[in-house]
């Protein structure tokens, strides 16, 4: 399904839209998701790996600010989202939550990478998860860590450059969620929060702007269990 085909107020359930995701967001209704999980680009139009290979719409950093106005509608009371970014641009994003929406910043967590990053002086071996709570949020777990070790993901010319490994989506999903919930992850990628999603008897709805991880996503889910 391409975005232009979505229907207003309806959601296409365990499906990944293809385009962009701030025409989407537009069309999901209020109150509508109960947990989001997402990577947007970072915004520092840089390429990323041994492979040099770039992420669209990566040229400023607004568009996750934009992103964030529409969960605040979509998101239903109580919830989570956990969103992605480095350190670069985690204090912007953090002074923009604070200023210009109604989320309250719960926590930073800190994903320790299993391998050194590439670099020169300093090589990156970790990434940041922004928690933020749409009033307050409810928890599965007492003893959830702000630190989390995890295997990167071997890349190939193929794969996504910032996917991230299901392990780690599995996590954060158990912690905020429940059977049956509806997960969105509105820059899907080659799509670990979808197949994890089916994994755990969640159901899922996510954009994607470049076909080739579409097709990635899809056939991963077709390895899967079905719902």
């Amino acid at each position: 399904m391409k975005v232009e085909e979505m229907e207003q107020g309806v959601i296409p359930t365990n499906k990944i839209v293809l385009g962009d995701a701030m025409i989407g967001l537009k069309k999901i209704p209020d109150v509508s998701i109960d947990l989001i999980i997402t990577d947007p680009p970072y915004g520092d139009n840089a390429s990323y790996g041994r492979m040099d290979k770039e992420i669209e719409n990566n040229e400023h950093p607004l568009l996750n600010c934009q992103a964030l106005f529409e969960f605040q509608r979509i998101l239903k009371p109580n919830t989570t989202i956990y969103n992605f970014t480095n350190w670069k641009h985690y204090p912007f994003l953090t002074e923009f939550v604070m200023r210009y929406t109604t989320f309250k910043i719960r926590h930073m967590i800190v994903c320790n990478k299993s391998n050194i990053g590439m670099g020169y002086g300093f090589r990156n071996k970790h990434e940041l998860i922004l928690v933020l709570e749409k009033g307050t949020a409810k928890y599965n777990n007492t003893d959830f860590p702000t630190v989390i070790d995890f295997n990167m993901v071997q890349h190939d010319e193929d794969t996504h450059p910032h996917e991230k490994p299901e392990d780690l989506i599995r996590k954060l999903i158990l912690h905020s969620s429940k059977e049956g919930d509806l997960i969105l992850d509105a820059f899907m990628g080659s799509g670990s929060t979808a197949i994890t999603c089916k994994q755990l008897k969640r159901n899922f709805v996510g954009f994607e702007i470049v076909p080739e991880f579409i097709d990635q996503a899809n056939e991963r889910l077709k390895q899967q269990t079905l719902f």
